[in-house]
C-alpha cells in the first residue's frame, strides 16, 4: 500500500479475473482480513428498463 492508501492488484490477478482499467470493488472486512469484491455498475436507466421487463 502506498501512503495515499492506494493498493496495486497484480496483472495477473487482473487478468485472470478479467478486470479492466477502471474496475470498482465493494470493500469488506472480514476476520481481519480486507477483502475485494468485484461489482458491476449498470447505469440507472437500464437498470430501469430490465426492473420493467422482468
Amino acid at each position: 500500500m502506498n501512503p495515499a492508501g492506494r493498493v496495486t492488484v497484480p496483472a495477473d490477478v487482473r487478468r485472470s479475473l478479467g478486470l479492466g482499467d477502471e474496475a470498482l470493488f465493494e470493500v469488506e472486512v472480514q476476520r481481519g482480513a480486507i477483502v475485494l469484491k468485484p461489482v458491476a455498475v449498470v447505469p440507472l436507466q437500464q437498470a430501469k428498463n430490465h426492473r420493467r421487463a422482468s
